[in-house]
């Protein structure tokens, strides 16, 4: 969906479980691959499918995260060409979805978007995609797939 370079900054690594440092301290992985995007920068659709959802980026906001309401993502469901299921789904966050995409059908390299500015917020952060890819409902490692580069 970007140039295909993985992003790493002061904020950290945007490989597939790669450490995060929450703020309260706890250590998780990160279920995802973050890549790099120059804000307003075409997205394409990683895989052929429904668009089935058009998110704001996490479920919960604070009156300090208030901000990042601005940010947006895509949800794409794996079909084939008649229409079944493939088991793979990807949702791509800070993207900035094009008008009229909820229910369509997309084909993989489908401009479905532009890469919002996400750096702006945080320090140190470069801008990036956030890519989740799942099988079966299960995060799996995108760069299996798509090939990043470091």
């Amino acid at each position: 969906p970007t140039d295909g370079h993985v992003r790493n900054d002061k904020k950290g690594h945007g490989y597939f479980k790669s450490k995060r440092h929450d703020p309260d301290g706890t250590i998780r992985e990160h279920k995802a691959l973050d890549l790099l995007a120059t804000p307003g920068r075409a997205v394409e659709a990683p895989i052929s499918g429904k668009v089935r959802v058009l998110t704001v980026y996490g479920k919960k906001f604070t009156d300090k995260d208030a901000r990042l309401k601005q940010f947006r993502g895509v949800e794409i469901t794996g079909e084939d060409k008649y229409g079944f299921p493939t088991g793979y789904s990807v949702k791509l966050f800070y993207v900035a979805p094009n008008p009229g995409l909820y229910g369509k059908e997309v084909d993989m390299g489908d401009i479905i978007g532009h890469a919002q500015n996400r750096a702006q917020f945080t320090p140190g952060m470069k801008n990036h995609v956030h890519m989740e890819l799942r099988s079966l409902g299960s995060r799996i490692d995108p760069s299996k797939y798509i090939n990043p580069q470091p």
